[in-house]
């Protein structure tokens, strides 16, 4: 991915060869679906019974949308980017280096062809969109060769973030401020790579 990422600033064709491998990606990660009996569907399931759901706040560095969909599975609304669920039947959660549903607001546009590396210039606010529309939206911009992708951390070291990366950190700011405010905090799954952000 780094290498990719060196090459669409040195060449301009390449961009597009990043925009198609973004999109590649971001059909991959949506096609995934939490099966029945989930950890996550226990995990809101027993946060729910207990009546603790709406003061926990939950982040993944993933991709996929397995989270959300067990949510949608048992009725439970997904805030992302909240400081606060405004009742019992909503979780929520930040994606901290974007989510393969999160596509910027004007993906409507038909055409959009960036050159070089002019990707990491792309700042429009995000709207999270459902699995179903990730596929039609990644198969239209391919369709007409756009430069738009779904907004996800390239893997790398500092994880860049092409598009909307300025909407996302401040989304991260909130974050911090959530997780200072926190009387707990669990970690699950993730350990400290000191070469990471």
């Amino acid at each position: 991915m780094a290498k990719v990422w060196e090459l669409s600033a040195m060449h301009p064709n390449t961009t597009n060869v990043m925009a198609m491998m973004k999109r590649a990606m971001g059909r991959y990660f949506a096609q995934f679906t939490p099966g029945a009996n989930n950890a996550y569907g226990s995990l809101l399931h027993w946060l729910s019974s207990k009546g603790k759901l709406a003061s926990t706040a939950f982040s993944t560095l993933n991709y996929d949308c397995l989270f959300e969909e067990a949510a949608s599975q048992m009725n439970i609304q997904i805030r992302y980017f909240s400081n606060e669920a405004e009742v019992d039947q909503q979780a929520r959660l930040w994606k901290l280096h974007g989510s393969c549903n999160f596509f910027p607001k004007a993906f409507e546009m038909s055409f959009c062809q960036i050159p070089g590396n002019a990707l990491s210039d792309i700042e429009m606010d995000l709207e999270a969109v459902s699995l179903s529309e990730v596929q039609t939206i990644c198969e239209q911009q391919e369709v007409v060769g756009s430069s738009l992708f779904p907004a996800m951390a390239l893997y790398m070291p500092g994880k860049p973030m092409p598009i909307g990366s300025r909407k996302l950190q401040a989304e991260l700011e909130g974050w911090q401020q959530c997780i200072r405010a926190a009387q707990k905090i669990i970690i699950v799954g993730v350990r400290h790579n000191p070469r990471d952000t």
